[in-house]
């Protein structure tokens, strides 16, 4: 249910946007990255994007916070492990690799599981480069 409602929430939005300032058809962005992280790392890097955001908080509950022009804004922010086949696949190579291996270096993933299949084609043509898969409109 919440999924749905942020998908129709960015629908709206990309039906709309053509007829938005242009400042903000800039400023909206989208994109996704993969990225081979730890738990630790993940978690960490989730505390780093909760403690920026986390500054413009207070204009929810105090509306003179706001600076002039400022509009409500959605910033969804996703953070998984990947549970494609491929992304099960290569936990598992990886575990395998790294409980043989002398040192966390020798245990690489395979080569070929640099990015999932899956997510490599969904990439729009020529953009599936080292695991950035930059989507819709994050040009900048």
């Amino acid at each position: 249910m919440v999924a749905e409602t942020y998908f129709d929430d960015t629908m709206r939005w990309l039906d709309a946007r053509a007829g938005e300032p242009h400042e903000w058809q800039q400023a909206a962005h989208f994109g996704d990255t993969y990225l081979y992280v730890t738990a630790a790392e993940l978690a960490e890097l989730g505390d780093q994007v909760r403690a920026l955001v986390d500054k413009y908080l207070d204009r929810q509950s105090n509306p003179a916070l706001r600076p002039p022009g400022s509009r409500l804004v959605t910033y969804l922010h996703l953070a998984f492990p990947m549970m494609s086949v491929a992304g099960r696949r290569v936990v598992r190579d990886s575990t395998a690799a790294y409980a043989g291996a002398g040192t966390p270096a020798e245990a690489e993933p395979p080569a070929d599981a640099e990015v999932p299949a899956e997510a490599a084609a969904t990439a729009e043509p020529g953009l599936a480069v080292r695991g950035h898969h930059p989507g819709g409109e994050d040009e900048r």
